[in-house]
């Protein structure tokens, strides 16, 4: 049964992003319970009956798949890391939609809230800044946070907020669709780097990320006429204090790599 939003706000759903959680999500069991919470959720109001839940270990944590027994209805499935940061979210049932010559709109005051409450009970790693509606489709409605690196599917009715898809992509593993993840844009940097600038395996690897952003705007991080949307990489040496700074431009679609500079010229700050 769906839940109005006067009970939303009295669900303590705080164990959904790590936040308050005792112990990492490192055995099976504990991912499960993480699952079933999360699909439980007033957001969510999947009901675990009638369907089966697949927990598995995935790239970067885990992956859990909440199958109806009806093969009519939508496959639910949720991505999450070890320690309790959801990753991604996905309803079979809502595509999302291309992002090709995206256009943001505002979003009114009252949407803003009501995505605020939502982003505080499910996501508080997301920051609460820069929301944009960029589409409406099968009656749900797409949002971006954060300069596209938070991405959000809602159904939005006056006494209800349904989630159909979510990604973070300031986590390893969440993709927008046809895109790279971070985790293989950071791959890909670290081995152009080591092959352009001969270093060893040692080296590279030891290199921090301190930068990893999903650009869909021109003019961001190159001067240069690149191929959107792409991944800005900055890994820096923590042997010198991060004053050596290697970054890359990486093609979010293709994988290939755009751009490569090294401390003589890309700089720092």
């Amino acid at each position: 049964m769906k839940k109005p939003i006067a009970l939303l706000l009295a669900v303590c759903l705080c164990c959904l992003s790590g936040a308050g959680c005792a112990q990492t999500l490192d055995d099976e069991a504990a991912a499960r319970a993480f699952a079933e919470t999360f699909f439980a959720s007033p957001y969510v109001d999947e009901p675990l009956q009638a369907h089966t839940l697949a927990v598995t270990q995935a790239a970067y944590g885990w992956q859990a798949v909440l199958t109806p027994d009806d093969a009519a209805l939508p496959t639910l499935t949720v991505w999450f890391t070890a320690d309790g940061r959801v990753q991604q979210f996905k309803n079979s049932a809502y595509a999302l939609p291309s992002i090709a010559d995206i256009d943001t709109q505002m979003v009114s005051l009252d949407d803003a809230r009501r995505i605020d409450t939502l982003r505080n009970a499910l996501f508080p790693d997301m920051p609460n800044n820069e929301c944009g509606l960029y589409a409406s489709a099968d009656g749900a409605s797409y949002y971006v946070l954060d300069r596209f690196t938070f991405w959000l599917g809602l159904i939005m009715e006056p006494d209800l907020i349904k989630l159909v898809s979510y990604i973070d992509l300031q986590t390893d593993a969440a993709g927008y669709p046809g895109m790279i993840t971070r985790g293989e844009a950071v791959a890909a940097a670290r081995q152009t780097i080591a092959e352009t600038y001969g270093l060893s395996a040692d080296t590279v690897n030891r290199l921090t990320v301190t930068q990893a952003d999903f650009v869909l705007q021109s003019g961001i991080w190159t001067d240069a006429d690149v191929p959107l949307p792409y991944w800005f990489v900055l890994l820096a040496d923590p042997a010198d204090s991060y004053q050596s700074q290697y970054n890359a431009l990486i093609d979010a679609e293709t994988g290939e790599i755009l751009e490569c500079h090294d401390p003589a010229t890309a700089g720092n700050g």
